[in-house]
């Protein structure tokens, strides 16, 4: 884990500071001088800032820092988390903090399957199609009902977004799914696989999802009210 103490936490109680725990996901997500920047952590930092919040930033792997939250083990927040009915059981929502892209597959320019005519819907029934995808993630209800439901072969993995467009460009896995924007980034920074990975645009693809700050629910509702008033309405 990689902590940044907040200036706003050194006046604080242990007992009063909440920890944001975040991910670095470029262009999300990133660290960006003693706080965060990108799509999602820029406005996110923005807005805890000004809710004057005794806050730690710590940088932890998803799956271990939204087990935390889930357990309600600590008072602390996940930055950038979509809404799901298993997460809104087990801790708290604030306001929307950004609208992600629309969905786009992640697939070998050579795999004739899955050309720009193709549909998802209809890919995900086949048995042959390997889809990999980053373990304990959600990709919005829509997908994720789809995902739950599809004869293809399911790959998952911890690995990172990098590691993941690998996988299908080494022929271990055939289509993955991101948000446009985070996919066009991937494959950006990574000059080796451009022109073997490339980004089809399904019509069936689902709108981009919304990015909350995802809470445990020994955050105060007080806490969260004040992250709320300093979160600028979406568009």
């Amino acid at each position: 884990m990689v902590l940044i103490p907040l200036l706003m936490a050194t006046l604080a109680t242990p007992a009063e500071t909440v920890i944001f725990y975040y991910e670095t996901r470029p262009p999300l997500t990133y660290v960006e001088g003693q706080g965060l920047g990108g799509l999602v952590g820029g406005p996110a930092y923005a807005a805890m800032q000004a809710a004057a919040i005794p806050a730690s930033l710590v940088e932890a792997p998803f799956k271990r820092h939204m087990a935390l939250i889930e357990q309600n083990r600590e008072r602390a927040c996940a930055i950038g988390r979509f809404k799901t009915p298993e997460r809104e059981r087990l801790g708290k929502y604030s306001l929307p903090i950004y609208r992600d892209g629309s969905f786009v597959a992640m697939v070998r320019a050579s795999d004739h399957r899955m050309g720009n005519g193709s549909k998802l819907l209809a890919l995900l029934g086949r048995r042959d199609i390997r889809v990999v995808l980053k373990e304990g993630y959600s990709y919005g209800p829509t997908l994720d009902a789809a995902l739950a439901q599809m004869q293809a072969q399911r790959i998952n993995t911890p690995d990172t977004g990098s590691g993941i467009v690998r996988m299908v460009a080494m022929n271990m896995a055939d289509l993955t799914i991101a948000a446009e924007e985070e996919a066009l980034t991937l494959l950006a920074e990574h000059d080796e696989q451009r022109g073997v990975v490339t980004v089809r645009r399904f019509g069936d693809m689902p709108p981009g999802e919304l990015r909350y700050f995802f809470c445990s629910k020994q955050v105060p509702d007080s806490v969260m009210d004040r992250l709320n008033a300093a979160l600028s309405p979406l568009k």
